[in-house]
């Protein structure tokens, strides 16, 4: 049970740097007009949720000190925050080809 568990553990992995390696790929090729378009909206969705995110992340932070002083604050992986870009970017870039072409 604990080799699946690592196995997919792995595999998520894996996977979370493939999006990533696509995600930089894809914003550094150049392009048409009709591309540079649609990898300009997927970013430019991508950065929106991401600020969200860590707004919401720095709140519930600060709720946590202000209920509880003596609580320490945990810091989130940049691992994480780079892999849920990756995958947004990914997603919109998906929508937005489908949507333009």
């Amino acid at each position: 049970m604990e080799l699946l568990l690592v196995g997919i553990f792995l595999l998520f992995i894996v996977v979370a740097i493939g999006l990533i390696v696509k995600m930089f790929i894809s914003l550094s090729v150049m392009g048409d007009e009709r591309r540079v378009m649609i990898i300009e909206k997927s970013a430019t969705s991508t950065f929106g949720i991401i600020m969200g995110l860590l707004v919401l992340d720095i709140i519930e932070k600060m709720v946590r000190v202000f209920m509880d002083p003596d609580t320490p604050v945990e810091n989130t992986s940049s691992f994480i925050y780079l892999t849920v870009a990756a995958i947004v970017f990914y997603i919109s870039l998906v929508h937005n080809k489908r949507k333009f072409g």
